[in-house]
């Protein structure tokens, strides 16, 4: 696992809004897609920050509902690239709730994927479970 890439792991495509929704429309996306952190990005594509439930709720209880995304989007996640090994992956949400796979294309930084903690559990834990029944 110490040299596996993180392009080995079959990842959706991330649900992402953009940064001028409102918090409305990003506790709708979550809800529906059963999601805890929303990436936000440009119009054009590029990555701008995340919202994380835990920060739509204090949002919303600070009377902050009718503010837009922008004043509450995080920077707190880690960021790799697709040819960054597992291990690496592993010590960033060591550290971290998230990570946003990355890459630069024209100058802009797009959003790949996202990584959270249980998700790397799951992929993990159904290897050790298919090597330990072949």
């Amino acid at each position: 696992m110490n040299q596996t890439q993180i392009s080995e792991l079959k990842l959706a495509h991330p649900i992402t809004t953009t940064i001028d929704s409102s918090i409305h429309e990003a506790i709708q996306i979550m809800r529906s897609s059963s999601i805890d952190q929303l990436p936000l990005v440009s119009a054009t594509g590029e990555l701008q920050g995340l919202v994380s439930l835990d920060g739509l709720m204090k949002a919303v209880v600070s009377g902050l509902h009718s503010q837009g995304l922008k004043a509450i989007k995080s920077c707190d996640y880690g960021e790799l690239h697709m040819n960054n090994t597992l291990k690496q992956l592993q010590d960033a949400l060591d550290a971290r709730p998230v990570v946003l796979i990355v890459e630069f294309t024209g100058g802009i930084k797009r959003l790949c994927h996202v990584v959270t903690r249980i998700d790397f559990l799951a992929w993990t834990f159904d290897r050790i479970v298919s090597k330990t029944k072949a």
